[in-house]
């Protein structure tokens, strides 16, 4: 049972899939959508998972365990699950990277 409306169309999970599917080591796309619902729809963990919401509607989650990140809109659809890289977004570390996401 989806916790979430999943991703806007099956076009846009299809694309993240294929931009983030290494994050997750082999998982197909239905079980990357699974993740991705059972992360941003699911209960928090407050042990381990952060968790804001943005002026916008926004609800972003982090999992300091896990490194997944994800933003599901007011709606109730995912606009985003992956696993953040320092490299990439260039702060110290992702919890940084989180927080940061938070105030835009």
């Amino acid at each position: 049972m989806a916790l979430t409306r999943g991703f806007a169309t099956p076009e846009i999970l299809t694309e993240k899939f294929a931009k983030h599917r290494a994050e997750f080591g082999l998982v197909s796309e239905q079980e990357y959508l699974d993740l991705a619902d059972a992360f941003l729809g699911g209960p928090l963990d407050p042990g381990t998972t952060w968790e804001c919401r943005r002026n916008n509607g926004d609800l972003l989650r982090y999992n300091q365990g896990t490194e997944e990140f994800g933003v599901l809109r007011a709606d109730n659809v995912i606009k985003a699950y992956y696993k953040p890289d320092p490299m990439i977004h260039r702060k110290p570390n992702n919890l940084e990277y989180f927080r940061a996401e938070c105030k835009r």
